[in-house]
């Protein structure tokens, strides 16, 4: 993960995290960002974890294919 705290006097903490392709090349970045008074270390630190684990999955159905029940995680298609 990567993480930013009042970058440039902002006054904003952000954390976020890559999703990469089966040959690791960079497809997104997912992130959450807050008012760094708000954000205190449980809160960070839970953030810091969910942000990863959460980019980690997206990465395995782009690389693996979704190997869950048939359509555990689709939505229907119009």
């Amino acid at each position: 993960y990567a993480q930013t705290e009042n970058a440039q006097g902002t006054g904003i903490t952000a954390v976020a995290a890559p999703v990469v392709d089966a040959r690791g090349g960079l497809v997104l970045a997912i992130g959450c960002s807050a008012p760094t008074i708000r954000l205190d270390e449980n809160r960070l630190q839970q953030m810091r974890e969910a942000l990863p684990e959460a980019a980690g999955k997206m990465t395995d159905k782009l690389t693996h294919g979704d190997r869950g029940d048939p359509g555990s995680d689709r939505r229907p298609t119009s």
